[in-house]
């Protein structure tokens, strides 16, 4: 039974155990706590029963089957990426056949609509307004896709999108792309909530008393991006051991134990492996600075906000700084050659780092108040 006037469906989960798309939800969901709405969760398998689960997760080359529940989609899809996209359209008809036409629903919220492509076609059959919240432009990430396919995933994505009331995006690049292509885009940059704020404000705290050595590198290695990206700094890190001060490099995050430590590394490298709260926490109030490097990935990343609130200096590769752009705290290189140079910069800083201020929520909730209210022009109908 779906019960509330507004819905909000979700891949993730929300809490702060995991990636950073489980931190977004929350906060998209802390913005709009007073809409009271329902959430439903793929990852905590809301609105599905054990035996439909299981089925999901059972081997098969039924290739056929995952196209058709893909609309011929499944063969273009990186082949790492394909059952988990072949997972979530098959729930997405699920959960569609969950709205029925005597619902008073108002509003939907939904996490990358390309993944629930039937959902947003049965909700838009009944006219309810549907807004995607846009953690990625999911075609963009190279690791998803095969490379010949891309542009048709992209178009096919564009798509979907444009018949969503509104997108709100997490990265002033693709706000900027759908904007353009003439999409109704609202960037909305990751902010913390607030249990995560307090954390991050007695780290600040703790860091005006500690000495500060070593730097740190975290993310969540089974993230590809993040993976490839993690790996190129350690190599670099051993490469660059005479000259690097004798600091080390401390790697964190979800799984690195099973994706990273793979072989002995030199002593100026040494694996944290996946950190509680509390540890982490206690790492941050030490280390000099945060490096975060990619190559390539979409949104935006959301652990530079949160070691900024902590007085964290972040170094960073353009890709990785990508709508952090000129922010005080961070230090900006373009390739990992110029990382020690990056490194040598920290001190230039000064302390502390300006606090980022919560992003201006005006008129987002105006455009959304347009939209419950019935007074918006992009309405679906």
């Amino acid at each position: 039974m779906l019960d509330q006037k507004y819905l909000y469906f979700s891949r993730f989960e929300p809490t702060l155990e995991k990636g950073g798309g489980s931190r977004r939800v929350m906060q998209i969901m802390e913005i709009f706590a007073d809409l009271n709405f329902e959430f439903i969760s793929f990852q905590r398998g809301d609105k599905l029963n054990k035996r439909f689960i299981d089925k999901l997760y059972i081997p098969s080359k039924k290739r056929l089957k995952k196209n058709f529940v893909t609309n011929s989609e499944y063969r273009l899809w990186g082949k790492g990426r394909r059952d988990a996209f072949y997972r979530l359209r098959f729930v997405s008809r699920k959960w569609g056949k969950l709205i029925k036409k005597s619902h008073n629903i108002k509003l939907v919220l939904i996490d990358d609509p390309f993944y629930f492509v039937p959902l947003v076609k049965r909700l838009k059959k009944f006219n309810i307004p549907v807004i995607a919240v846009c953690h990625n432009l999911e075609s963009l990430v190279s690791s998803n896709v095969i490379p010949h396919y891309q542009r048709e995933l992209f178009k096919r994505e564009i798509k979907i999108l444009s018949e969503c009331t509104r997108v709100i995006t997490i990265s002033r690049e693709e706000t900027v792309l759908l904007n353009n292509l003439n999409h109704n885009a609202l960037f909305l940059p990751y902010h913390p909530v607030k249990e995560v704020r307090k954390r991050m404000q007695k780290v600040r705290q703790k860091r005006e008393e500690t000495k500060k050595k070593n730097f740190l590198l975290v993310g969540s290695a089974i993230n590809v991006e993040n993976r490839q990206g993690m790996i190129r700094v350690i190599t670099q890190w051993e490469r660059e051991s005479t000259v690097l001060n004798h600091d080390k490099l401390l790697v964190a995050g979800f799984k690195t134990d099973i994706f990273l430590k793979t072989r002995d590394y030199k002593d100026n490298v040494e694996f944290l492996g996946p950190l509680s709260n509390e540890k982490l926490d206690e790492r941050l109030a030490s280390v000099k600075a945060c490096i975060c490097y990619q190559d390539q990935g979409g949104g935006a990343l959301t652990r530079i906000c949160e070691m900024l609130l902590a007085g964290v200096p972040v170094v960073a590769n353009s890709h990785a700084a990508r709508s952090y752009y000129n922010q005080d705290g961070i230090i900006e290189f373009y390739n990992l050659g110029d990382l020690r140079k990056a490194l040598k910069r920290i001190d230039e800083l000064g302390e502390p780092i300006p606090i980022i201020h919560p992003p201006d929520l005006s008129y987002l909730l105006s455009e959304v108040n347009k939209i419950i209210q019935g007074r918006d022009i992009m309405e679906v109908i």
